[in-house]
C-alpha cells in the first residue's frame, strides 16, 4: 500500500513540475559519463557509470517531492546539511587541486587563458595561436581578464570555484525557494559528471553561465529610476556580454522580460547603450595590441561557428517571445537553460552529421563541456513549482 501511494504520488505529481528539466541534466550527465568513463576499459563501469549518472537526477527529485520520507526531508531541511555540503566540494576539489597540477590537463581551458596572457604581456596579439594551425583564445576579453589574478597565482582552478560560489550564493540567497530545495538543487549540481568535470578540470563554463543567471536577475530586480542605477547596470552588462557571444541572446530575454512594452524607454535605452559601449571598450587594449593581426585571429571568428545559423535564429526569436509572456524570473530561467541546451544539441549534432558520432564525440570535435552553459539556469529554475505555492499561499 505504502509503495501504491508513493507511485501515484509520484505520477501525479512529478510530471506536473519539472520533470523536462531533470531529463536535461540526466543526458546531460549521461553524455559526461559515457564519454570519459569508457576511457578505463571496463564495460561493467561504464554500464554502471552511464545508469547511475541518468536516473540519480531523478532519485534525488523525486526525494525532495515525496514529502511522506521523514528521513529524506529531515536531512533536505536541514541547514547543517547545506554547510556540509558546500564545504565538501570546496574541500574535494582544493584536494584535487593539490594532488594533480593543471598543467598535467588535457583540458584547454588553463591553455588558452595562459596564451592570452602571455601573448598580451609579450605585445603579441592576445588571440593569436601558439603555432599554425593550432586552437586560438575563444572568449572575449572582459572573460580573460577576471582570469588574470588566477593566471598570476598560477591555479585557474580557483576560478572555477568561484563559479560554483556564486551559484551557491545565488540559491542561499533566493527566498522563494525553501531550505529542502535548496539541498536538492545542490545534490542535484555536485553529484552531476558535467560539473564535477568542470570543477575537477578547472574548465570555466559554469562560472561564465552563472555570471549571466547572476547579470539576468540583478535586471530584473532592479528598479532603473536613477541615472546611477542605469549606468551601474549597463556596466555591469556590458563586462559580462564580454565573455561569450551567446550572451547577447541571453541579454536580450532578460530586457525583454523585465520591461515588457517599457523595452523602447529611453531608460532601457542608456542602459543598453552602456552595455554596448562597456562590451567595445574591453576590446581596445586587445586590438591596440594586435593591429592588423586581430581581423584574422579573433573571437568572434571561433564563437560564428557555435551552431547553426538556422537554428540561432530560432531559438533566439521564439525565446524572446516566450519569455515577452512570463512572470517569473524562475520560468525565464528554465527558457534560457532550454535554449542554450538546444543550441550547444544543435553545434553538436552538425559536427556528428559531418564526421560520425564516435569521432565527434570521443575525438572531442564536439566541446560536450559546453552542454555545461544551461546547468545554472535550469537548476535556477527548478525553483518555480515553490514559487507558485508561495504566491498561492500569500492570496489565500
Amino acid at each position: 500500500m505504502a509503495f501504491s501511494n508513493c507511485f501515484s504520488y509520484g505520477i501525479t505529481v512529478y510530471f506536473k513540475s519539472n520533470v523536462l528539466t531533470i531529463t536535461i541534466l540526466s543526458l546531460i550527465n549521461g553524455l559526461f559519463a559515457w564519454k570519459y568513463a569508457s576511457r578505463a576499459n571496463n564495460d561493467l563501469l561504464l554500464i554502471l557509470s552511464v545508469l547511475i549518472s541518468i536516473t540519480l537526477p531523478f532519485s534525488l527529485y523525486f526525494a525532495y517531492l515525496y514529502k511522506h520520507n521523514t528521513v529524506a526531508q529531515k536531512i533536505l531541511n536541514s541547514g547543517k546539511f547545506t554547510l556540509l555540503l558546500l564545504a565538501g566540494i570546496i574541500i574535494c576539489s582544493a584536494a584535487f587541486y593539490l594532488y594533480y597540477p593543471q598543467e598535467l590537463l588535457r583540458v584547454d581551458r588553463y591553455e588558452m587563458i595562459r596564451l592570452f596572457w602571455e601573448n598580451f604581456l609579450s605585445q603579441k596579439c592576445p588571440y593569436c595561436p601558439r603555432s599554425e594551425g593550432t586552437n586560438i583564445p575563444g572568449p572575449f576579453p572582459f572573460y580573460f581578464f577576471a582570469a588574470f589574478p588566477f593566471y598570476l597565482i598560477g591555479e585557474i582552478g580557483l576560478y572555477s570555484i568561484l563559479g560554483f560560489l556564486l551559484f551557491a550564493g545565488i540559491i542561499l540567497k533566493t527566498k522563494s525557494i525553501s531550505t529542502a530545495l535548496k539541498n536538492t538543487i545542490f545534490l542535484l549540481f555536485v553529484t552531476s559528471p558535467a560539473v564535477l568535470f568542470e570543477l575537477f578540470c578547472r574548465s570555466t563554463n559554469l562560472l561564465n553561465s552563472t555570471l549571466l543567471l547572476f547579470c539576468c536577475i540583478l535586471i530584473s530586480r532592479v528598479n532603473l529610476s536613477t541615472w546611477k542605477q542605469l549606468i551601474t547596470i549597463g556596466i555591469v552588462t556590458g563586462f559580462v556580454m564580454s565573455t561569450r557571444s551567446f550572451s547577447f541572446l541571453i541579454f536580450a530575454m532578460a530586457f525583454i522580460y523585465t520591461y515588457k512594452k517599457l523595452v523602447f524607454n529611453w531608460k532601457v535605452f542608456v542602459t543598453s547603450f552602456t552595455a554596448l559601449l562597456t562590451f567595445l571598450l574591453t576590446f581596445i587594449p586587445v586590438i591596440i595590441i594586435c593591429g592588423e593581426s586581430f581581423r584574422e585571429y579573433n573571437p568572434f571568428s571561433v564563437q560564428a561557428v557555435f551552431a547553426p545559423p538556422f537554428l540561432t535564429v530560432a531559438v533566439a526569436v521564439s525565446s524572446c517571445v516566450i519569455v515577452y509572456f512570463l512572470r517569473s524570473i524562475h520560468n525565464f530561467s528554465t527558457i534560457c537553460g532550454y535554449g542554450l541546451f538546444i543550441l550547444t544539441l544543435g553545434y553538436s549534432l552538425s559536427l556528428i552529421a559531418l564526421e560520425g558520432f564516435r569521432e565527434a564525440i570521443f575525438s572531442s570535435s564536439v566541446d560536450i563541456s559546453y552542454f555545461c552553459f544551461a546547468i545554472p539556469f535550469v537548476l535556477y529554475g527548478l525553483g518555480r513549482v515553490e514559487e507558485k505555492e508561495l504566491i498561492l499561499s500569500q492570496t489565500e
